[in-house]
């Protein structure tokens, strides 16, 4: 048995959590872990106060509402959270302060938000130039999709896995779970560790793209062939 108390893998490293949904979230959470700091951080607008769940909260429980959300604790084990808007000055300057002494910064917006932001790598790297910056947006940053956004269950359509899933007799099926989502966020997390790695022979960061498309087309090579 380890202790909790043990050094794990990753203690010593920050991480900055920019995520969103699902894909984003469990990367981050991997990185925790795995023994990184991990801060969130949130919209000041931005949990439920009434949950929509499965497995809603008993009426008058004693916490509030947006601390009993159960999909959110599931997704964010082990982190840290602060409230920025990134719109107003004061909270990206706060951001590029956490930037100036964190490891590593990943996020899973569709391209445009963090331009939207002016956080983009030209501006994270002048921070800190031993950043490595994680990308997850749907269709990556270039090509015809650029533009689109897609949770996971769009991931697997446009893939093709939403019609290997189905029956042979049938339309195609979304799998279980969230697949795509699970799958994206084990390849960023990897991606981190292996830039990680990098830092330590190099010295210096990196700006990871990582498609959530790219990621699941990974596991249907013999299909396509």
């Amino acid at each position: 048995v380890v202790s909790p108390d043990a050094e794990r893998p990753l203690s010593g490293v920050r991480v900055i959590d920019l995520t969103v949904a699902v894909a984003g979230p469990i990367a981050t959470q991997l990185l925790a872990g795995l023994g990184a700091d991990v801060i969130r951080i949130e919209t000041p607008w931005g949990r439920p106060r009434v949950p929509t769940t499965v497995a809603p909260p008993l009426d008058g429980a004693a916490d509030e509402a947006w601390n009993r959300f159960p999909l959110f604790n599931e997704l964010h084990l082990g982190k840290r959270s602060v409230a920025l808007n990134l719109l107003e000055p004061m909270g990206r300057a706060t951001l590029l302060d956490l930037v100036r002494v964190s490891d590593v910064l990943v996020e899973n917006f569709s391209p445009r938000v963090m331009g939207n932001f002016d956080l983009e790598w030209e501006q994270l790297q002048a921070a800190n130039p031993g950043l490595i910056f994680v990308s997850m947006p749907a269709f990556g940053k270039h090509g015809p999709h650029r533009d689109r956004v897609s949770y996971g269950p769009g991931i697997d359509a446009m893939s093709g896995l939403s019609w290997l899933t189905g029956y042979s007799d049938g339309a195609p099926l979304k799998p279980g779970n969230f697949y795509c989502d699970q799958n994206a966020g084990l390849h960023a997390a990897f991606a981190v560790v292996s830039a990680l790695r990098e830092r330590e022979r190099t010295g210096r960061g990196q700006t990871v793209e990582l498609a959530m498309l790219e990621g699941e087309l990974q596991l249907l090579g013999d299909a396509l062939v």
